[in-house]
């Protein structure tokens, strides 16, 4: 009984030392000055929605914590969301000395713990966490690309070139056309078609189902692959050739047949492609 309430006491003790702060605040944007936007989030969730005029709101929530009032000080001054432009293009992100956006992903970034070549957390960053939940509005037609480490990202009525990726949570996408890229590892992935996709698209995720609706029959290729999951459609389907890849090896050729199936749905213009490991996939119509 004794160690109960040591053990109760120290965790109230605990909490009642943790001190919080968290504002608001609101950024206007003229996004004919730029090509696309690029938002990196890193703890929070993310929603965009469209609206008519050229100008974009952002808004943000910020929340943090820290084990004191000096911690939290330093953390109000240096840990702030910030802007810039490069090459043409928007860069939305959170500012975090101790932390840096490295290309890890091909063409999108990710955040990256800026000590020692394990990338263990300075000592600086100990006692200090925090959060950013933020709230777009953005043109219609923009390009863009949205991602969270961890929170979950809802997105409706973007038309333009979107690739929406995050690690730790639901991606949830409505209205969209030109989607090129829908990447999660741990989370369920929702994209709803307004129209035909131009262009083939990618969804993946490890953890979680993949669903994707479309008003009318697409005219697709399927590649799909589950390792422990199943495919359902509302769609008339059939089986379409594997891939085969052909290598040069030691003056031989050798050919090897993929392993993903593959099938066609409509006129199969473009291919979707599917990865999910422990999920099903979903091609439905609404």
């Amino acid at each position: 009984m004794n160690t109960l309430i040591i053990l109760l006491s120290l965790m109230v003790s605990a909490s009642s030392a943790t001190k919080t702060h968290n504002d608001t605040s609101t950024m206007k944007l003229d996004m004919t000055k730029y090509d696309k936007i690029n938002v990196y989030n890193f703890h929070g969730n993310v929603s965009v929605n469209s609206i008519t005029s050229s100008n974009a709101v952002i808004r943000s929530k910020r929340k943090l914590e820290a084990t004191s009032s000096k911690k939290l000080q330093r953390a109000m001054n240096e840990i702030y969301l910030d802007t810039m432009t490069m090459d043409g293009e928007l860069y939305l992100y959170i500012e975090d000395p101790h932390k840096s956006l490295e290309s890890i992903w091909g063409d999108y970034l990710n955040y990256q713990d800026n000590n020692t070549e394990y990338r263990h957390s300075g000592i600086k960053s100990v006692g200090i966490k925090y959060e950013f939940d933020l709230d777009l509005e953005l043109p219609s037609n923009v390009d863009a690309v949205i991602s969270t480490h961890k929170g979950d990202i809802n997105l409706s009525g973007i038309k333009g070139e979107l690739s929406v990726l995050n690690h730790q949570g639901n991606i949830n996408l409505e209205g969209v056309h030109q989607v090129d890229h829908v990447k999660s590892h741990h989370g369920e992935l929702k994209v709803k078609f307004d129209e035909q996709p131009d262009n083939d698209v990618s969804f993946a995720t490890h953890h979680g189902d993949i669903s994707v609706s479309f008003r009318n029959t697409p005219s697709a290729q399927l590649d799909l692959d589950s390792y422990h999951g199943s495919f359902f459609t509302d769609f008339d389907w059939k089986p379409s050739p594997s891939t085969t890849l052909k290598k040069n090896e030691n003056g031989k050729t050798k050919y090897k047949v993929g392993d993903t199936t593959n099938i066609q749905i409509g006129g199969g213009k473009h291919v979707l492609k599917f990865r999910s490991h422990h999920g099903n996939i979903h091609i439905l119509k609404h």
